[in-house]
């Protein structure tokens, strides 16, 4: 084999192996088996050859990236693929012209940049086909997927205009998956989830917070999005935290968050030591209803044999529990309460704004404070965690807004199920999706 004229002018930017591979096999006449034994030296193993490569073949067609390894889609991962994923998608715009991009073969891509559309996966027989056998150039019946002939892709791998465009949208999403990996990588734990997700629309917190990156591709565009990214760190000392130091840290969060709310925590004493499981006679905020559930979270566990009718006569045995749970492990810091209050109002709001009902639960163990306690377990007592801030006019009451003007007040319904289980609501929301969020 000789190199075709057709790679004359190298392989079109970010192109997939993939693509490259059906490319080869299709010049010679030859299945794709064989000529990925042609250009790697050794057998076929699909699909897990067509993601990585231990080191890229000398006789690939050359890069106009430079870098042999941009075309490699494990290139822009931190951990593998796992069988599930291991799948072909494609954009029926870019096999018009012979094109497949190596973005298209990580799960977290939704559609192609280029022309806006929806990647549709390979049908089973086109699997095979582009497995094992030789490639068609009809068009499959089921999915769609036409592979063009590489004679017919001579004028768009000469059209510059159309390069630079695939190398532009290409550059914009390697940014995005390196500075993902990097930050995998490094041990950060969000950055690893976001490395493992199958998607990043499975939850409307999810989508808030990925959208929030300036670098993030696969959304609005930049000038309009009105959201902020936050990264809240935090770092304690090794002395342990009394409950004073905790009771200190709640009222700190009513003073900073909970002015003018006098009302509204009024409304929550009432229903501590007595609930018949109705709804709220009254529509509640969530800055409050926020802080309702955090107070109960911190004394689900409590040694007292009652609930006290007061929020600020709440224990914290679930903290002391928590400390006793990880062995070696010195103290959960009192500033977490603050952290803990942002992330839970974030959640619920996403969900809530998406028309969701929210069914909460308090487990033992289980919830988005024990995650923050667990990220700041470690030697050097820090931890981190990222959110998108919620909007002043969309989560605070009419009462506490009485003194502006032009600001929207939302409001809720919490019912109690039982004991630790409630659903909360919006009050002009009548949807059936039900969410479960764990405190």
């Amino acid at each position: 084999m000789i190199s075709p004229v057709y790679f004359k002018r190298g392989a079109y930017p970010y192109e997939s192996t993939i693509g490259i591979l059906l490319n080869v096999a299709a010049i010679y006449e030859a299945s794709s088996r064989e000529a990925f034994k042609y250009i790697s030296g050794r057998s076929f193993r699909f699909p897990d050859d067509l993601l990585y490569f231990g080191r890229v073949p000398e006789t690939f067609p050359s890069s106009r990236l430079g870098s042999l390894s941009d075309h490699v889609p494990s290139t822009y991962r931190h951990t593998g693929f796992p069988s599930r994923e291991n799948r072909i998608r494609f954009c029926p715009d870019c096999l018009c012209f012979g094109y497949h991009s190596v973005f298209f073969c990580l799960p977290q891509a939704t559609h192609c940049l280029v022309h806006g559309r929806k990647l549709e996966n390979v049908c089973v027989t086109c699997q095979y086909k582009i497995s094992d056998s030789e490639i068609t150039f009809i068009a499959c019946e089921t999915c769609g997927f036409h592979w063009t002939c590489p004679v017919d892709q001579l004028n768009f791998r000469a059209d510059g205009e159309l390069v630079r465009r695939l190398n532009r949208v290409g550059v914009q999403q390697r940014v995005w998956f390196e500075f993902v990996a990097s930050r995998a990588d490094a041990g950060q734990s969000f950055f690893t989830m976001l490395d493992e997700v199958s998607s990043y629309h499975s939850t409307p917190a999810l989508i808030a917070l990925v959208t929030s990156f300036k670098c993030f591709p696969y959304g609005e565009d930049s000038s309009k999005r009105d959201r902020v990214l936050r990264c809240i760190q935090w770092d304690f000392a090794t002395e342990a935290d009394s409950e004073v130091g905790w009771l200190v840290a709640c009222d700190h969060l009513v003073q900073t968050h909970l002015n003018y709310h006098e009302e509204c925590l009024n409304i929550y004493n009432g229903y501590l030591s007595c609930w018949d499981g109705n709804a709220l006679s009254r529509e509640v905020c969530l800055v409050s209803l926020v802080y309702f559930l955090i107070r109960l979270r911190l004394s689900s566990l409590s040694l007292h044999h009652y609930r006290a009718c007061h929020l600020d006569d709440l224990s914290f045995g679930y903290v002391r529990a928590l400390e006793q749970s990880f062995i070696g492990y010195r103290f959960v810091p009192s500033e977490l309460v603050r952290v803990y209050f942002l992330k839970l109002m974030f959640h619920l709001y996403s969900y809530l704004q998406a028309g969701y009902t929210i069914h909460i639960a308090m487990q033992p163990w289980n919830g988005v404070f024990y995650d923050l306690v667990a990220r700041s377990v470690g030697a050097d007592n820090k931890g981190e965690t990222f959110l998108s801030i919620v909007p002043l006019d969309h989560r605070s009451c009419i009462q506490a807004l009485s003194f502006e003007r032009g600001l929207r007040a939302e409001q809720y319904r919490i019912r109690r199920l039982e004991d630790n289980y409630f659903t909360i609501s919006r009050d002009d929301v009548t949807g059936d999706e039900v969410v479960s969020v764990f405190l």
